[in-house]
């Protein structure tokens, strides 16, 4: 299990990342219950932590949580 720490500066339009490519292989973010809204202005700050996982099968399962608006 592996966990990355992605810091999003936002704009005036808010972007939560939905995919992650690993190992070459874009898949796809899964978070508990609805996605987290992304911040909507200039300058704030979203911090989004991702829990990859290796199945036995050698794909992975990317597991995504959101701290927003910092900043």
């Amino acid at each position: 299990m592996t966990t990355i720490n992605v810091m999003v500066t936002q704009g005036a339009v808010g972007y939560a990342p939905s995919i992650l490519k690993v190992n070459g292989v874009v898949t796809a973010t899964k978070y508990s219950g609805t996605a987290p809204t992304a911040t909507s202005g200039a300058g704030k700050i979203d911090i989004y932590t991702f829990t990859l996982m290796r199945t036995p099968s050698s794909s992975w399962n990317v597991f995504g949580t959101g701290s927003l608006n910092f900043g």
